[in-house]
């Protein structure tokens, strides 16, 4: 909570939180981590610890969508971290349309018909914290009368409350271990002879979008961006907009 949203004024603060703490069911050996270059959506590069390994994934190689998307599962089968790698540097943007424009049919096919296969991984550690003023996005969707005198809280409270700020703030972390996430507010298997080839190369070296699922429900628990590494902190603020 930030400290500048609270003032002589607050009666009520409401908290909703969503944790998430999993472990890699094949974990990485963190004697292999390792600088390499990342290349940002304006050609620059950036050297980052890249993590390192050779190891059995589901893998969709999507020539409709321009992504590769590797799923990496937890010990907990029934949750996955997935990475969505446009084929371009610069395909991010494009590919955020889809999110965007909300089209769940095409959303949903990133997550099916994977194929097994042995790659080579090498995927960022990072840490991402955001924060954000939900006031405007929640106005636009026609709730209004919450922000000021028409709002109704008499069921919680016998005082005249109303909103005055909303805001959510996330943190993912992807490490070695697995992948920590708080927030605040069918499968084709490959010809077995395969997995003695060369391994699959899917190195994650430019900005891609990430998203914790719960495979068992096909629900998105938690999505997010990873364009520019030395950005360990954004906020946004829609109070004025």
């Amino acid at each position: 909570m930030l400290p500048s949203t609270i003032s002589q004024d607050t009666q009520m603060i409401l908290i909703n939180t969503l944790f998430f703490n999993g472990t890699w069911e094949s974990p990485f050996d963190e004697y292999l981590t390792h600088k390499n270059s990342f290349q940002l959506s304006l050609g620059n590069k950036i050297d980052i610890d890249f993590m390192m390994q050779t190891a059995t994934y589901q893998v969709k190689m999507s020539a409709v969508e321009n992504v590769d998307v590797i799923r990496m599962p937890f010990t907990n089968e029934r949750f996955a971290f997935y990475i969505a790698l446009p084929k371009s540097y610069s395909g991010l943007r494009d590919f955020e349309m889809m999110i965007v424009q909300q089209d769940y049919e095409r959303i949903n096919g990133l997550f099916t018909d994977m194929k097994t296969e042995r790659v080579d991984l090498m995927l960022p550690k990072f840490k991402i914290t955001t924060s954000v003023n939900l006031n405007r996005g929640l106005k636009n969707l026609g709730m209004t009368d919450a922000f000021g005198q028409l709002a109704n809280f008499h069921g919680i409270s016998e005082n005249q409350l109303f909103l005055s700020e909303v805001i959510q703030k996330a943190t993912i972390e992807v490490t070695e271990k697995g992948t920590l996430a708080v927030a605040t507010s069918a499968v084709t298997l490959s010809n077995r002879l395969g997995l003695l080839w060369k391994p699959l190369k899917f190195h994650v070296d430019h900005p891609f979008m990430f998203f914790l699922r719960d495979d068992l429900n096909g629900l998105i628990l938690f999505q997010g961006k990873f364009t520019n590494p030395t950005v360990k902190e954004s906020s946004e603020d829609r109070r004025r907009k």
